[in-house]
């Protein structure tokens, strides 16, 4: 899995470098637009993420500045809260939205770019609870989510509704670190990174995988102009 996240993200930083995409070629013809909001999640750890001194990094920042450099598009990165992230989606006050999974519900109102990296979704409970092992055993606990997150519709459809939810993955580990929640579902790169910088990752294990998605990019529905700028250049 890591070496499939790695190679991924070599090969979009290497098509970005050598410019071999017809969006990249068509900028100087007006093709593009002159700036493109993208907004995304701000606490999706190695995909992006705060540093100590609060500054936006990240695999994603790097890709898109690249992406920004070879198609003269100026990119405006707006990196928030994620149930935030998918309001301003929403609300018309950005083009594009990054590190989102495809569900039903968001195929209704977006247009999705292919996927370009494999998450995995596991639960994850404390080492002191046990028997956990798939959704039918999962009913009567307390669960963390991160609000806004697809794990969300997954649980409810199993009739898993006792929900705690937090703004943010960090939140909900520093949750979870208190003894707040014992039981969580999160993506799992995100859950290895903020277990261990939390010096965590011997407190808690993955039960089991609740469910496999994939990271893409997407537009609004309709918008083949903005679609096809950045899907062509990626």
């Amino acid at each position: 899995m890591r070496r499939m996240f790695c190679t991924s993200c070599l090969f979009l930083l290497f098509a970005l470098a050598t410019g071999h995409s017809a969006a990249a070629e068509n900028t100087h013809a007006g093709a593009n637009p002159a700036t493109l909001k993208v907004v995304m999640d701000d606490n999706y750890p190695p995909y992006v993420f705060r540093d100590s001194g609060g500054v936006l990094t990240g695999y994603l920042v790097d890709i898109w500045k690249l992406w920004e450099e070879k198609t003269g598009v100026h990119v405006d990165l707006i990196a928030t809260d994620w149930e935030k992230a998918q309001q301003l989606m929403d609300d018309g006050k950005a083009d594009v939205i990054d590190t989102v999974f495809r569900t039903p519900e968001r195929e209704r109102h977006l247009d999705f770019a292919p996927s370009y990296a494999e998450i995995r979704v596991p639960i994850y409970t404390h080492i002191g609870i046990g028997g956990i092992t798939d959704l039918n055993t999962l009913h009567g606990f307390l669960v963390g989510a991160k609000a806004g997150d697809a794990c969300i519709d997954k649980l409810n459809a199993a009739g898993i509704t006792t929900l705690q939810l937090y703004n943010s993955y960090q939140g909900l580990i520093q949750a979870a670190v208190a003894g707040q929640v014992r039981v969580f579902c999160m993506d799992e790169p995100a859950a290895n990174y903020l277990l261990y910088r939390s010096r965590a990752e011997h407190d808690f294990h993955k039960a089991f995988t609740l469910y496999t998605g994939a990271l893409h990019r997407a537009v609004h529905k309709g918008d083949t102009q903005t679609w096809n700028c950045c899907n062509g250049a990626f």
